[in-house]
């Protein structure tokens, strides 16, 4: 199986590391842990000042080594894959790649107004991706019209 996890550090990435854990055997799964930057101009559009990038570094670098690490507690290697880009378009371009059997992403857990307003990396991914998509949150759920994982009890399935 081969596992692509988009984290950006949060606490909800680090949700989708144990939901990842979670899936199958990982003994005998692919892992690959992606970590997207936004680029400088969609930090000003935020309203971070232009030194933020050297703090996005910083925690893109925390969030691999969280990541890594706990896969390697589980005795499982994990590839690593950094991009500076939107994180929508990134974690889309690098499932086209590698052909996940799985995308485990965080969401932020905004209501629907609000990503009608704003957007979301998970509600992109998963409108985009023709494959099975894990959003980990407060509470993980398939995502309506993404394929379940199988096996996987944190679907509820």
């Amino acid at each position: 199986m081969r596992i692509l996890l988009a984290t950006d550090g949060s606490y909800f990435s680090n949700r989708g590391v144990d939901e990842a854990l979670a899936l199958l055997p990982l003994k005998q799964a692919q892992v690959t842990v992606l970590a997207v930057r936004a680029l400088p101009e969609e930090l000003a559009t935020a309203g971070m000042p232009a030194d933020g990038m050297e703090d996005l570094d910083a925690a893109c670098h925390e969030a691999i080594a969280y990541a890594t690490r706990h896969f390697a507690a589980a005795g499982v290697s994990a590839s690593v894959l950094e991009r500076t880009g939107d994180p929508a378009t990134e974690v889309l371009a690098v499932a086209r790649e590698l052909q996940p059997h799985v995308i485990v992403l965080g969401s932020h857990g905004r209501g629907s107004m609000s990503q009608a307003l704003m957007g979301s990396v998970a509600a992109a991914v998963t409108r985009e991706w023709g494959g099975t998509v894990l959003i980990a949150g407060d509470r993980v759920e398939a995502v309506p019209g993404s394929e379940p994982a199988l096996g996987t009890s944190a679907l509820g399935r």
